[in-house]
Formats: structure tokens, C-alpha cells, sequence
């Protein structure tokens, strides 16, 4: 009875607990007193047990659900069986873990788990353990490459691995765009930047690194994140298509740009690519052409509407974009607090998630007019201002 009962917050059974946080003998306890070894740890994802101890590479938590009749073909929403969790990145389930509410979980544990739980699931049929399909067999061979033990540096006790370790967080954007730069100057110098009349297939090629997302538990929507030191190759390359495009724009136009002037269909055009696309969000090929098809669309036809009706000079619009860089510096430590302030709070989510806003974002703007602006720090994000502006 109370095993199969799930708490309120993370909506999780105690034996998804038990299986999650790797203790095989309350997982036996609560299987002999009546526990399925087979249900499902995520109701969205359709993870079962297996799935969730493959990733977090809790081996002997494995056995003891095999042992007692878990179905090791059993597939995620993804389509993807547990033994596919094996080859997601043991970094990323290290530093998850404790947003997942569970222990702390050293990497190394991880990949010494996986290690045993590849001689478990070794009979799984499907040795690529994934849907079938060129696009699947790609994505999969290039998550597994990005997740390599070559590209991990060990220090002492500690590692990093060079594409998954989570080093630049939320400032990863930050970092792509030094790439993008260093490439851009490349390119400069050996003269192959996009002419502006030769731009459209960016468009285009955006398509073959979407294809390679969502590598992950469950489907996606959009591209993958990459925080580490080497960015993920397939997400440079997807963002690059869309800064190349403006490079391209630029060079054909200049700042006059004439970027989403057919706005008016291209935002209601956006909206049914979304619904489209979240409504085929497992489907590799549809989700390949369909997402890009929104970004592109959804895009140039902001530009437009913006191009449209607030092309001129505003100084509020001015002094709020300055203070936009700032606030995304900063902004996740406050987001956090204000998170775990009314995380116990008997509220709707959604009306969390506006009380979250309507205090961090005044304490943020406050933060930069009083203390960035004018000092050292706004010129350097903004360049100077006075007092004036």
C-alpha cells in the first residue's frame, strides 16, 4: 500500500527513492512487500527503475530488480531501453543528483556503477540499445563520443571532463559566443565569411545538428545545453548557423537590416511549428526539421515586429538593455533563494513562479542602477553612461 503511494512534491514512489539513492536492501524490503519492480520511476518520461538506476549507475540496486522480474527491454518515452542511460554523460547524473533531491554522488561512483551494470544488461538485444534509424544510430554514436573517459583530466582525487563537466553554468552563452568569435576572425582572414546573397542554406544546415539533440532520458525540446570547457560540437555548430546568418545579413545590408519584414506571417507561421514540433517532440526526423522550421521563424519575425514598431531610440528601452547583461550575470543565486523561500509554500507552482519574478527582478534592476551603472563594473559590460542617460 504506502509503496505505491507518491510523495507530493517530486511525485516519486518510496521504492523510486530506494532505487534512486542506490539502497538495494529497502528496494528488496519494499519488493516483498508487494512492490513492482517494473513501474515507473517518471510518469512523464515513462522511466522505469531500471532506467533511473542505469543512469545514476546504481548496479546493485539493478540486479536486485532484474532478480525480481524487472524488464530490461522496457522503453522510455524516448523509446530508448535503460541500458541507453549507460552512454548519457556520468558527469551531468552526478551534478543532477542533488537537484533530484537525492545524496551526494561522486562521478567516479557513477562510472564504476555503469561499469558493473554493462555486464547486467550486456543480453539486451539492440546493441546500439536505442530506436532503430540512421538519425538515432548518429545521435547515439555522437553523445557516446562526447561522453569519452579520453576527455576527462584527472587531478588528484578530482577530474573534469572536458565537454560534460558543468563549468560555465548558465554563462555557457557567454563562452560560445568566444568561440564564435575566434571563428568568425578565422574565417575573416582566410576570406570564407557567408556573402550576404549566399545565406539562406544556414538556414538549412541548422537541421543536422537538431538532429543530433536530445541524447538524453527523454526527448527535448531544442538544443541541448553544453557547459563545459569544449562546447558540444553539434550545439556550436547549430548556433553558429544562426550568427554566420547574421554576419551574412549584416554584410548584405548593414544595420539596416531587413530581417523579418514578412513578420505578419511569420509569427502566426511560428506558433503552429511550435504546436507541430512539441506535438512530434519524439520523433528524431520530424523534431530535426520542425524546431529549427520554429527558431527560424519565431525569430525573424520578432526582429520584424520589433523592426516594425520600436525601431526608434527609447531611453527606457536603452537603460533597460543595459541592465538586461547584468541581471543575466547575477541573476541565479537570487532565482535560487527565492526558489528555496517558497519551495514549502502550499501555493500553485504557477503563482510561485510570478512571486519569484515580481521580487528578483526589481532587486536586480535596483542592484544595477545603484551599484553597476556608473562604477567600474557597468563600464565595463556597457561602456560609460552618466547620469544623464
Amino acid at each position: 500500500g504506502s509503496s505505491l503511494q507518491r510523495d507530493t512534491f517530486w511525485g516519486r514512489s518510496l521504492l523510486t527513492w530506494a532505487t534512486m539513492n542506490g539502497d538495494p536492501a529497502i528496494v528488496e524490503a519494499i519488493l516483498d512487500a508487494s512492490g513492482n519492480p517494473s513501474e515507473q520511476a517518471h510518469r512523464i518520461s515513462e522511466e522505469t527503475l531500471l532506467h533511473a538506476a542505469a543512469y545514476f549507475g546504481k548496479d546493485e540496486v539493478a540486479e536486485v530488480l532484474l532478480k525480481r522480474g524487472a524488464d530490461p527491454y522496457e522503453k522510455n518515452a524516448a523509446g530508448n531501453m535503460p541500458s541507453a542511460a549507460l552512454d548519457l554523460s556520468a558527469d551531468n547524473a552526478s551534478e543532477m543528483a542533488p537537484y533530484f533531491g537525492l545524496n551526494l554522488l561522486p562521478v567516479d561512483d557513477v562510472l564504476k556503477g555503469r561499469t558493473q551494470l554493462r555486464e547486467l544488461l550486456a543480453s539486451v538485444p539492440n546493441p546500439e540499445r536505442i530506436q532503430t534509424g540512421v538519425l538515432n544510430q548518429l545521435a547515439h554514436t555522437s553523445s557516446r563520443l562526447q561522453s569519452s573517459e579520453y576527455l576527462r583530466v584527472r587531478m588528484g582525487g578530482n577530474s573534469i571532463h572536458l565537454i560534460q563537466t558543468d563549468v560555465f553554468d548558465h554563462l555557457w552563452f557567454l563562452w560560445f559566443l568566444c568561440w564564435l568569435v575566434v571563428i568568425f576572425g578565422m574565417l575573416a582572414t582566410w576570406g570564407l565569411l557567408p556573402a550576404g546573397r549566399a545565406r539562406g542554406w544556414l538556414i538549412l544546415a541548422t537541421c543536422l545538428p537538431q538532429s543530433l539533440m536530445f541524447m538524453s532520458s527523454i526527448a527535448t525540446f531544442g538544443p541541448d545545453t553544453s557547459m563545459g570547457i569544449i562546447p558540444k560540437p553539434h550545439v556550436l555548430v547549430f548556433y553558429a548557423c544562426f550568427f554566420f546568418y547574421g554576419v551574412a545579413e549584416y554584410s548584405a545590408n548593414g544595420i539596416n537590416t531587413k530581417m523579418g519584414r514578412s513578420w505578419k506571417w511569420l509569427l502566426p507561421a511560428a506558433i503552429v511549428l511550435f504546436i507541430a514540433a512539441l506535438a512530434t517532440i519524439n520523433n528524431r526526423m520530424l523534431a530535426a526539421a520542425l524546431q529549427p522550421a520554429y527558431a527560424w521563424t519565431m525569430s525573424l519575425g520578432l526582429i520584424g515586429l520589433f523592426g516594425r514598431f520600436f525601431s526608434k531610440p527609447h531611453p527606457m528601452a536603452s537603460w533597460l538593455a543595459d541592465a538586461s547583461y547584468w541581471m543575466y550575470l547575477v541573476h541565479v543565486p537570487l532565482v535560487l533563494i527565492a526558489q528555496f523561500l517558497v519551495r514549502p509554500w502550499d501555493l500553485p507552482a504557477e503563482l510561485k513562479f510570478v512571486l519569484v519574478l515580481i521580487v528578483v527582478i526589481p532587486l536586480l534592476l535596483l542592484s544595477y542602477r545603484f551599484g553597476v551603472r556608473y562604477t567600474v563594473i557597468g563600464r565595463w559590460l556597457n561602456g560609460p553612461r552618466s547620469v544623464n542617460e
